[in-house]
């Protein structure tokens, strides 16, 4: 629908959060793309408590500081991002535009931030990593070793900076809305790392079916699972397959957080995915605040789960996060228009991180802690 240039500036001007933008999407996917975006696990209580958590920690803003001049950047394992807000590995984003995952990297580039590849990605990654020359990472989830390796080792070749290693979703969830929807993100929209080599990963039996996104049972397999569960015994064995940094994301307990440390982990991201794979957890940032006190000395520590403003994302490094990472407002952007959606979230959350930080008193983001939040 060709709209005048009057509307397109009164539609332009009432997206000024992501609210705006959540809610301008929802109108434009279908039922079964909106309650796939939308959806929690089961009866969704996490999923509240990931929004209600963040809006319970009370700020403590001080005066008369020097805020004139202010820096939003910070380094993420070595690398310099303009913002301390990436995109987190997002599977099914070509569903919300044709450029899918390129417009994404796109956006994130274009903020100096890193972008994250998933494993079901609707291009290929190494088409991806060519998009922009901004810092990538690569997401990976729990298959056999043979699969792991193929992926780690395309991801080195591609130049990614970094591995994720996705920990904490060891089998497929259950995704009730997917379910009586009779839907599945996974189709040839999200087959993009596997194009050019099919015959070798598509007869593991695990990997076919997380791409297919169909169980033996025929029932919906929701996206972004792994099909063979890890142990720490495996641990030594990915750390050898490359000299890249590794993630572990899904981190909500104390002592797993120390042994990733132990083992010589890179990073964690202290994460429930959005409450998207398992009902009845703490929040994200309740964990954070728990987590980072213990291990931001020896690891770096990485947020996401909930962050809709730029308060949230003070709220997070407040509490001991370097960063934090977004995902269901990448399908918000996505939807309503493409790159420069995306782009556009990223900024109101920039606009809204700086107006924060000046508020409480700070000049930088790398001053930001503990005594500026109350919980």
């Amino acid at each position: 629908m060709i709209v005048n240039q009057k509307d397109e500036v009164v539609e332009k001007n009432n997206l000024i959060t992501l609210a705006d933008y959540e809610k301008a999407s929802y109108g434009k996917m279908s039922k079964e793309l909106s309650d796939y975006v939308k959806s929690g696990a089961q009866d969704e209580i996490t999923l509240r408590r990931n929004r209600q958590a963040l809006e319970d920690i009370i700020v403590n803003p001080r005066i008369f500081r020097d805020v004139d001049c202010r820096d939003l950047s910070t380094t993420v394992l070595g690398d310099k991002i303009d913002i301390p807000i990436m995109l987190t590995p997002a599977g099914g984003q070509l569903h919300m535009h044709p450029d899918g995952e390129l417009a994404s990297a796109r956006a994130s580039h274009g903020h100096g931030t890193v972008y994250s590849t998933p494993t079901n990605s609707g291009y290929s990654l190494e088409k991806i990593a060519d998009e922009t020359t901004g810092p990538k990472w690569f997401q990976i989830n729990q298959h056999s070793r043979e699969i792991q390796e193929h992926f780690v080792k395309r991801a080195k070749q591609a130049g990614y900076k970094a591995i994720i290693l996705t920990a904490d979703a060891p089998i497929p969830s259950r995704r009730e809305s997917e379910i009586r929807n009779n839907f599945s993100i996974q189709n040839h929209l999200s087959w993009g790392s596997v194009e050019g080599y099919e015959e070798f990963l598509l007869s593991d039996p695990h990997l076919r079916e997380y791409i297919y996104g169909i169980s033996e049972e025929d029932e919906p397999v929701s996206a972004g699972t792994g099909g063979k569960s890890m142990t720490w015994d495996d641990i030594e064995w990915f750390r050898g397959l490359t000299d890249l940094p590794v993630i572990v994301k899904g981190v909500r307990n104390i002592e797993d957080a120390k042994r990733c440390a132990d083992v010589g982990f890179d990073g964690i991201t202290v994460s429930n995915h959005g409450a998207r794979h398992m009902d009845g957890t703490n929040s994200s940032i309740g964990v954070l605040a728990e987590i980072a006190p213990a291990v931001n000395d020896r690891i770096e520590v990485f947020f996401d789960s909930g962050i809709r403003r730029g308060m949230d994302v003070a709220k997070a490094l407040c509490l001991g996060a370097r960063a934090v990472l977004i995902g269901r407002p990448i399908f918000w952007g996505l939807c309503v228009d493409g790159e420069q959606g995306v782009f556009d979230v990223l900024d109101i959350l920039k606009t809204e991180l700086d107006l924060a930080i000046a508020y409480l008193g700070v000049n930088k983001v790398g001053d930001l802690n503990r005594s500026y939040v109350t919980i």
